[in-house]
């Protein structure tokens, strides 16, 4: 059964929603290029981050209930343009069998959004538990990664960079093992069972984009949400995307 993607963030993004639903939203934001820049990948076709950024980040802003418009993919429009300038695409008016191009048809944007992901770190924690008594084992791993993203907020008539953000969160996983011996009629007979449980990347990175993307749009339209973000004065775990630097003022 299909459901809706959700993350930790999706209570919090639910809550700035709403904070900026009593704000007139006069800026229109498009989103550019927020691409992979870690380099690695598991060979040259399988990259081990997510090709996805760009559409995550759009996705972020809907939920907001900021006003988009499509920059990114126009590969549709422009082909119904050029075919509409060859006067190929018909029109319903008798009186002109095909469609006219208007000028000044298309909403500009005032801001774009752009970035990508900057950091991987693998095994940047890890513990190790072993346990043997008698016949039976048991041992435990922990480990820990780090992800980061870095976006841009860009005015999109003077190309100045208005706002820029860095955030990162700790991917965590764990494995467990237990092991018991035993001899059987002179015969060794070993017997195992492991566990393994790690957080997903490819989610992890969404909740990373969508932390970055809320620090964006509460400093264009300058609305504290703090108070979205914590849970009796605490920011949950599972929210754990933090930025890399000190917070700035904006001016």
């Amino acid at each position: 059964m299909a459901v809706d993607v959700e993350t930790p963030m999706s209570g919090p993004m639910s809550c700035v929603r709403d904070k900026l639903s009593g704000r007139q939203k006069s800026r229109t934001l498009t989103v550019g290029k927020i691409d992979d820049y870690t380099g690695f990948s598991q060979d040259t076709t399988r990259p081990v981050l997510t090709r996805g950024a760009t559409l995550m980040v759009i996705s972020a802003l809907d939920k907001l209930g900021v006003p988009l418009v499509e920059r990114y993919d126009t590969s549709v429009a422009d082909l119904e343009l050029r075919y509409a300038n060859q006067k190929l695409i018909g029109a319903e008016n008798e009186e002109q069998p095909y469609k006219e191009i208007l000028a000044g048809v298309l909403d500009p944007s005032d801001y774009m959004i752009m970035g990508g992901i900057t950091e991987l770190d693998f095994n940047i924690y890890s513990t190790a538990f072993d346990l043997q008594v008698g016949r039976g084992s048991r041992s435990d791993r922990l480990y820990a990664i780090s992800v980061a993203v870095d976006l841009r907020m860009v005015n999109t008539e003077t190309l100045r960079v208005v706002d820029t953000v860095s955030f990162k969160k700790q991917v965590f996983g764990r494995e467990n093992q237990n092991g018991l011996t035993l001899e059987l009629l002179d015969t060794g007979l070993g017997v195992s069972s492991r566990e393994r449980a790690q957080e997903p990347i490819q989610t992890s990175i969404r909740l990373v984009l969508e932390r970055a993307v809320i620090e964006l749009i509460s400093g264009l339209y300058r609305v504290d949400t703090g108070s979205c973000l914590t849970v009796n004065g605490t920011t949950p775990a599972a929210t754990n995307a933090v930025p890399e630097n000190p917070p700035k003022s904006k001016t």
